[in-house]
């Protein structure tokens, strides 16, 4: 069960990482700086939540406890990382 997880981390990984590079030809350097930020903080998202995977497999109860302690903020990255072209269709929280 492990291995299908961390596929699906480096693919989401891959998506944040081309959002970044595509957007980054824009010209702006200010909304570059931008874009790269937001890239690393769904980034840092999607491997806290696989590491936290590795002491919780399920998405139950101490799961959100612990994802809460680490990441406040999950929720709204999480929405923004569902935008990306790879994503997971249902998220039962």
């Amino acid at each position: 069960m492990l291995f299908p997880t961390l596929a699906l981390c480096l693919l989401r990984c891959l998506a944040i990482c081309e959002m970044g590079k595509l957007q980054s030809t824009s010209g702006n350097d200010s909304s570059q700086h931008g874009d790269r930020e937001e890239a690393e903080r769904l980034l840092e998202y999607v491997l806290v939540h696989e590491m936290l995977h590795l002491v919780e497999p399920t998405h139950n109860a101490h799961f959100i406890a612990l994802i809460d302690r680490f990441m406040p903020r999950w929720q709204l990255l999480r929405q923004r990382l569902n935008r990306l072209p790879v994503r997971h269709e249902d998220w039962v929280y």
